[in-house]
């Protein structure tokens, strides 16, 4: 019954009707998500229709020869028909042809049996926290705000941290962002960006790591999500009195990323890492 589905690039006037289509769990707005990456040169949305409505929505992300694919949501009137398969289908070929030759995604319990069919493996795992904006002095030695002589440093940092030319991406939320530099001629020592998803953190090392995520916890109200094999920053939020609520799977295809999980103090969000 996939046929009947007729996938085609997501344009602005879908947003008012798949902005409702993710849980309220997610918790977050799909609609402004989507608004702030269309038309950036590395986001693929596609939507698919069926008897004249949109079914299903999702989007993919192309990092050079790494792509992300996320927030892949069938409607509830529209589920059990194969339709999650096409358009999850539908990206991974729109990302090949963008030159990607590994797709990584992070699974929901419904999505990883179906992502496993199609050839992705898991790789590692992601742990949950629940926290809350933590009480404090409102400042953390070494933690500042950006300035224009960290961008360059902070996107190596990234890199090394990833295996990903996330470049493009991290541009649109560098403003507003923070940087941990103990000495003003050091090196940079970890980054902290409130605006992507939950807020993204990476860092070089455990003094870094910790300072950043103390920061975030008392920016704002966000949990936290990191690599299951960051011990150290479970270690820590445990320490801060988070709470771990679950797991999800990282998944794979094709050449498996090289990457650096400790750095990774907190993932930005699921469908970007």
């Amino acid at each position: 019954m996939s046929g009947l589905l007729r996938i085609r690039p997501l344009v602005e006037s879908d947003l008012p009707l798949v902005g409702h289509f993710p849980p309220p769990e997610w918790n977050f707005s799909f609609q402004d998500l989507l608004r702030r990456h269309l038309g950036r040169s590395y986001f693929i949305p596609l939507v698919g229709e069926c008897g004249g409505e949109v079914a299903a929505v999702g989007h993919g992300l192309s990092h050079g020869d790494t792509g992300w694919l996320g927030n892949i949501i069938v409607s509830e009137g529209h589920r059990r028909k194969g339709f999650g398969l096409a358009l999850t289908s539908a990206l991974m070929e729109r990302l090949r042809h963008a030159g990607c030759r590994r797709q990584v995604l992070i699974a929901t319990s419904m999505g990883e049996p179906l992502y496993a069919r199609l050839g992705f493996r898991v790789t590692g795992r992601y742990t949950f926290f629940k926290a809350w904006r933590m009480d404090g002095p409102g400042a953390v030695p070494g933690v500042r705000p950006l300035c224009a002589g960290d961008e360059a440093e902070l996107l190596r940092l990234d890199r090394q941290a990833t295996g990903e030319d996330r470049a493009a991406l991290l541009s649109g939320f560098l403003l507003g962002g923070f940087a941990h530099r103990l000495h003003p001629k050091g090196d940079l020592g970890g980054f902290y960006l409130p605006g992507l998803g939950a807020g993204l953190v990476v860092a070089r090392d455990r003094e870094a790591g910790e300072a950043l995520l103390r920061f975030k916890h008392m920016d704002q109200e966000a949990g936290s999500v990191i690599p299951e094999d960051n011990r150290e920053a479970r270690d820590f939020l445990l320490g801060l009195g988070c709470l771990e609520t679950g797991t999800a799977p990282r998944m794979e295809l094709g050449t498996e990323l090289a990457w650096r999980p400790g750095m990774v103090w907190s993932r930005g969000a699921g469908w970007c890492g």
